[in-house]
């Protein structure tokens, strides 16, 4: 009798561990990446991989030669081609190591399952999707199961996703579709650093091994965007849409070091606190708050992640010394919220 194949379970606790989303992008083709990464850059488990992909008249992918330049021809001068959303696999037998690009962005543990059932809206006998699902839930803590069985009863609406996915052509190709997955899916729109140019490159870099992101390149995550804060005010979220444009942008200069692992850190925690625990401070208590904690990190804050012989000259001489950028930018924050505080009194 042949052996009935090993189930692949493994856990998680929806309240302590953290999942991602990513936009990735290998070569031409831009695909969407789900896993849980913790608290040193490094990505645990990925649970699911999904990208769009033309395929043939029977519905199976296809790679042939020709197929791929008649293919080619209707992307670039027909109406488009045929394709469909498909699973592109969690994991990969060979260390094969593969260059891409992307950028990562948080996800709650239900934001994962409303994507989960929007696959299963989309899957058919001859289109599944291998991904990690919730079988069991007891509290906190969740056994998931690498599996195609479809394990929610509640269907969702994909026609709008079916209809982004059935068609590869200039102006709806790999990279629109992908990004249309992650903003339905986070409920904002993608920074502005990400390109709909599906030959353009994506911020940060990495490596797949074993269809991994590598244990040996941080991988960064940024949190939810401002925009999913509506309810606070004018200058919260204008803060924060500083301090995330700040995250972003760090990460473009020597984002393999320590330094910028570390600052990267500190400014993502100070993000948390001001969008989660401390919303609802006054703007007096917003300032002290901002200022204790830069007093208590100033040493990350200051620090210059590149530096040159001039400033090696002038570190001798304190007065003289440059500025790191966040420094500048804390500066700024600073100004503007006495500002608005003076503003408030008179």
């Amino acid at each position: 009798m042949p052996r009935e194949k090993q189930r692949q379970l493994i856990s998680l606790n929806k309240d302590k561990d953290n999942l991602f989303i990513a936009i990735c992008k290998k070569e031409g083709h831009s695909f969407v990446m789900l896993g849980v990464y913790d608290k040193n850059n490094k990505v645990k488990q990925v649970l699911c991989r999904v990208g769009k992909l033309f395929t043939s008249e029977g519905g199976d992918e296809d790679s042939g030669c020709l197929f791929f330049l008649s293919k080619l021809w209707q992307i670039l001068f027909g109406n488009g081609a045929k394709a469909q959303l498909s699973d592109e696999g969690v994991a990969r037998n060979k260390f094969d190591p593969i260059s891409i690009s992307y950028q990562a962005y948080e996800l709650s543990y239900r934001q994962y399952k409303e994507f989960i059932q929007l696959l299963e809206g989309l899957q058919t006998n001859e289109n599944q999707f291998k991904v990690f699902k919730p079988i069991q839930e007891e509290g906190s803590e969740v056994t998931l199961e690498l599996t195609t069985d479809l394990v929610f009863s509640d269907k969702v609406n994909t026609d709008k996703l079916k209809d982004n996915t059935c068609k590869l052509s200039i102006d709806n190709n790999c990279r629109h579709s992908a990004i249309q997955m992650v903003e339905e899916t986070t409920h904002t729109p993608l920074p502005s650093l990400v390109s709909t140019n599906y030959m353009s490159d994506l911020p940060y870099k990495t490596q797949l091994e074993y269809g991994s992101p590598s244990q040996d390149i941080p991988f960064y995550v940024l949190p939810v965007a401002p925009t999913a804060y509506p309810e606070l005010s004018e200058h919260k979220r204008n803060i924060l849409s500083q301090l995330y444009e700040r995250m972003e942008h760090m990460l473009l200069i020597a984002p393999n070091s320590v330094q910028t692992q570390r600052k990267f850190q500190c400014l993502k925690d100070l993000y948390v606190q001001m969008a989660g625990p401390k919303k609802d401070q006054s703007l007096s208590e917003l300032l002290v708050s901002i200022q204790s904690w830069r007093a208590e990190n100033h040493l990350v804050i200051d620090e210059l992640r590149e530096t040159n012989l001039v400033d090696d000259f002038l570190a001798c001489f304190t007065i003289f010394k440059r500025k790191s950028a966040t420094a500048q930018l804390f500066d700024k924050i600073e100004e503007n919220l006495e500002q608005a505080q003076a503003n408030q009194i008179g």
